[in-house]
């Protein structure tokens, strides 16, 4: 999860994130099993991050989305890792008491 005051600040924060995530998973050093050649032209995994797994967005942005998973697919917990400081804090005061109360 990567919030920020603006989408596209966010949008960075999840960015820096998904390139971590697929630099730890899929870099060369780590010699990936079952993938013969990681460098070889593909889909590009951090775009996959960022459009499919990694919420992202403002505060509201963020939690309408959660409450759209709640609806579709009757999201009762979440499991988040806040991809920076400022996510954990705006995810703490600014989406949990909302999500809580409804």
């Amino acid at each position: 999860m990567a919030l920020g005051d603006t989408a596209e600040e966010a949008a960075e924060t999840a960015r820096a994130g998904a390139q971590w995530i697929v630099d730890s998973y899929f870099g060369a050093q780590h010699n990936p099993v079952g993938i013969a050649d990681p460098s070889a032209p593909g889909a590009d995994r951090v775009k996959r991050y960022l459009d499919e797994v990694i919420l992202h967005g403002t505060p509201e942005r963020v939690l309408d989305q959660i409450l759209q998973l709640r609806e579709e697919i009757e999201l009762d917990y979440l499991l988040a890792a806040p991809l920076s400081h400022k996510t954990f804090g705006l995810l703490t005061e600014k989406i949990l008491p909302r999500l809580h109360d409804r």
